[in-house]
């Protein structure tokens, strides 16, 4: 667009016609409003970015030089600038323009936008460059982090995405932003980072969890970055609550659930407390997070049977559980909160986003976490106690010295108190190993059960069938000697609950078995049978019934030893 300079013919009559402020303001509206009906036909319509940045930096240069030979006051010429810009910032804020901007910007990383920085800063619309530079920055950078850290929770990625920020993208920015008019520091743009670093790993938390303890990494710049600043409290307050409603919600659809065993629970339970307690040491997270699980396990009726069992077993192979073994090797007690705050010396108020039934204290191993879901240890010592009592009737595979040692852990872990019937258990067995050396027979070894301490005796006892066992002159030989030796007490034979190593021999070939009383009975009466026995038989001589005596019949078929023909049991030859 031309510009013809005015005469000075001209020049003399505009300045007598514009003499008062007042007049001078008056004409720039009037100018204004003719500039708007011109623009109409001046400005290309649905034009390119380009081509409409190149229409408004000649009209507003066109402009300014009309207004230059005017000699009006500071207050009329801004005026005039003013409304001029504001139909200039309306023409170029068509959204496809916009979007153009945008797009511009995002395609060449704030490179080569000097006359668009030049256009739109000098009608005033560098705050929507600004606005659009800070839109796509922090675009790049939820797309760095996609690319570089998404699922990378082994290796540090905070000081390489800093430095990335430092050195590659800040300075884009600051020259996208234009360095008069700078809008944040590369410290800003850090920050921006890591806030949405936070909110990409609590995408990820659940995952996160789950894979301890091969995220510790990953957890401990998530701590880093939620680490108090005053500043920003708004900010990170946001980001706890976030980050316990995506965890909370994630267990909700992927672990509590009946599709899930018991075990899996216990172990994300485990390592959701190792997790949380390294994100947030005050465990304000922590007693948010954990509530959900420890109320569905409340539920899961295998529970305790679960975590007694992960207790016993130091084998990992078989064992997922066999970190609650290890704690419990370790044999110390676990610790106690102070009893008064009064008395703590490093008391702190508890956080401001703790519930209100918050309670302090650092958990101090997982067994203690999964033994707390109870309000007493009595069904754990129980369970402990009823395994125990079966370990040792089943002398030919625990060791009672390693049952003692155990035990010993255990009252170290839930009290001395809890575990008296086991303290008698282990004293029978102990007594009976005595008395065995002192009244037993060769090939009879009894364990004499005190039945008031130990699970189910009484009940098997009320139950039990008597029968004809090879063992009862034996029997009552011993219940004299233990008579003399224990006045006041009697003893009663349970023959279902003993175990007997029978030894054989055909043809001078030697089998061996281990078998229950029922079915070493059975076989002793065909040590002299030759045309065989029928089922009635073996129950009229033995004092077995039907069902027990038909199983052990069937033991000794199974095993090669008898011969079943049309109901007619013999001994193969």
């Amino acid at each position: 667009m031309s510009y013809a300079e005015p005469s000075p013919r001209t020049k003399v009559a505009a300045k007598r016609c514009l003499r008062t402020q007042p007049q001078q303001l008056d004409f720039m509206k009037l100018w204004i409003n003719s500039i708007r009906l011109d623009l109409e036909d001046r400005l290309p319509k649905d034009s390119d970015l380009f081509t409409a940045l190149d229409a408004v930096w000649q009209l507003r240069s066109f402009y300014v030089k009309q207004l230059s030979h005017m000699k009006l006051s500071n207050l009329a010429n801004d005026s005039f600038l003013r409304g001029l810009y504001s139909l200039f910032i309306k023409y170029l804020s068509q959204q496809h323009l916009l979007d153009q901007l945008e797009q511009h910007v995002r395609d060449s990383l704030f490179e080569g936008l000097s006359l668009q920085m030049k256009t739109l800063s000098s009608i005033g619309m560098d705050a929507t460059l600004r606005q659009i530079v800070v839109k796509v920055t922090v675009e790049k950078i939820c797309s760095h982090l996609t690319e570089v850290c998404l699922g990378q929770w082994n290796t540090p990625v905070l000081h390489d995405l800093e430095k990335w920020l430092r050195l590659e993208l800040y300075p884009s920015f600051s020259l996208g932003c234009g360095s008069k008019y700078a809008c944040a520091s590369s410290s800003d743009l850090v920050q921006i980072a890591r806030d949405e670093l936070v909110s990409l790993r609590i995408k990820e938390i659940f995952d996160m969890v789950t894979q301890f303890p091969e995220s510790i990494v990953a957890l401990q710049e998530l701590r880093e970055c939620l680490a108090l600043d005053i500043d920003r409290f708004q900010s990170l307050a946001h980001h706890r609550a976030k980050i316990v409603d995506v965890f909370i919600d994630d267990c909700g659809q992927r672990l509590l659930h009946s599709g899930t065993n018991t075990t899996d629970v216990i172990i994300v339970y485990t390592k959701t407390i190792k997790a949380f307690l390294m994100i947030d040491p005050t465990g304000v997270l922590l007693d948010k997070v954990v509530r959900p699980i420890r109320q569905y396990l409340s539920t899961r009726s295998d529970l305790v049977q679960q975590v007694v069992n992960g207790m016993l077993d130091l084998n990992p192979d078989t064992n997922p559980l066999v970190e609650l073994a290890q704690e419990l090797q370790i044999n110390e007690p676990p610790s106690a909160a102070p009893i008064d705050d009064l008395t703590d010396l490093k008391w702190n108020p508890d956080p401001i986003d703790a519930l209100p039934d918050f309670r302090r204290g650092k958990i101090s191993d997982v067994l203690e976490a999964l033994v707390s879901i109870y309000d007493s240890t009595s069904v754990f010592t129980e369970e402990l106690t009823g395994i125990f009592g079966n370990r040792l009737l089943q002398w030919d595979k625990y060791s009672l010295e390693d049952i003692d040692d155990i035990t010993r852990l255990l009252k170290a872990r839930f009290g001395s108190n809890e575990f008296s019937s086991l303290d008698v258990m282990i004293k029978d067995v102990h007594d009976s190993n005595n008395l065995n050396s002192q009244l037993g027979g060769a090939g009879m070894e009894l364990t004499i059960l005190s039945k008031m301490y130990w699970p189910s005796i009484e009940q098997k006892m009320e139950n039990e069938q008597k029968f004809n066992v090879p063992i009862e002159d034996r029997f009552k030989q011993f219940t004299e000697g233990f008579v003399n030796a224990k006045p006041g007490r009697d003893l009663e034979l349970l023959p279902s609950m003993g175990t007997v190593s029978l030894d054989l021999e055909f043809d001078g070939v030697l089998k061996s078995f281990m078998v229950t009383p029922a079915q070493a009975t059975v076989i002793e009466v065909f040590d002299e049978e030759q045309d065989g026995l029928s089922l009635p038989t073996v129950i009229l001589t033995t004092g077995l019934s039907e069902y027990v005596a038909s199983q052990a019949l069937k033991f000794w078929v199974d095993a090669s030893i008898l011969s079943d023909k049309n109901g007619v049991y013999k001994v193969i030859e």
